[in-house]
């Protein structure tokens, strides 16, 4: 079969009209061409070869490069100055030249087709739209529970994926995600620092935290308590003290002028 860029070498008969018989040793007076998709040309080797004048007379052999026999149809046939004698032309049509051997780690060529087309370059080389490149139609993958390594592989916008209708394992990398309009299952987690792990906060942490100076949220707390509910004494003198809820010790000792003012306050928040 013969096969499109490729060099081949055929063969045409002359005929000889006058004697009704094939016409042998007239290979000198032939004038050859050729018709590649309804466009004639002269070959490179227009001369042809007679085969076996004694076991097959009348059959000459005719060569085309492959740039020649770059055409789906190609007719070789011509005249010959004999007198009655004609050449019967023939004809055939290409197949497209298949490079199996490019199907492991070769180059993918853009002017031949190859079988497998760069099987290589499937896994996630950066190869969209590229010419001689293809692209595996995941859609189909045979076995889809088994793992498909897509490292390096971009999905562009109008390559999205549609929709995942089973459970993903994990996701370990960063994930850029737009607009969230089902937030169903989701909990701030990552740094507190940005106010993240809000669920490692305690209340002890909370009760330790410094208000002011060296006073605790918990001193405070024991101190508003002391001067809100506990018992006082020293009222109208100069010293009023407020005692802490048990009643075991003063919690604020102040000391006051005529007016009630506070001139000067001693506190205890342990």
């Amino acid at each position: 079969m013969p096969y499109k860029n490729t060099a081949i070498v055929v063969t045409v008969i002359c005929w000889d009209l006058t004697n009704n018989t094939y016409k042998t040793g007239d290979s000198a007076h032939f004038t050859i061409r050729a018709v590649g998709d309804g466009t004639e040309f002269t070959p490179s080797s227009p001369t042809p070869t007679e085969i076996d004048a004694t076991n097959m007379p009348g059959v000459y052999s005719v060569a085309l490069t492959a740039a020649e026999n770059n055409y789906s149809t190609v007719t070789v046939g011509g005249k010959t100055s004999t007198e009655n004698c004609i050449i019967l032309p023939t004809q055939w049509a290409n197949e497209v030249t298949a490079d199996v051997a490019k199907i492991a780690t070769a180059a993918v060529s853009v002017t031949t087709a190859q079988l497998g087309v760069n099987v290589v370059n499937i896994k996630g080389t950066s190869s969209v739209g590229q010419a001689g490149y293809a692209a595996p139609d995941w859609g189909h993958v045979y076995a889809p529970t088994s793992t498909n390594n897509l490292s390096a592989t971009n999905i562009a916008t109008s390559q999205a994926i549609a929709s995942v209708s089973g459970a993903v394992g994990s996701v370990t990398g960063a994930v850029t995600v737009g607009a969230m309009t089902d937030k169903t299952g989701y909990s701030i987690s990552g740094t507190k620092t940005t106010l993240d792990a809000l669920n490692d906060i305690s209340v002890a942490s909370i009760f330790s935290y410094v208000v002011e100076g060296s006073l605790t949220f918990l001193n405070a707390v024991r101190l508003f308590m002391s001067a809100l509910f506990g018992k006082t004494s020293g009222g109208g003198t100069a010293s009023i003290s407020f005692r802490n809820t048990t009643d075991t010790k003063n919690r604020i000792d102040a000391t006051v002028d005529v007016d009630g003012n506070r001139t000067d306050i001693t506190i205890d928040g342990n």
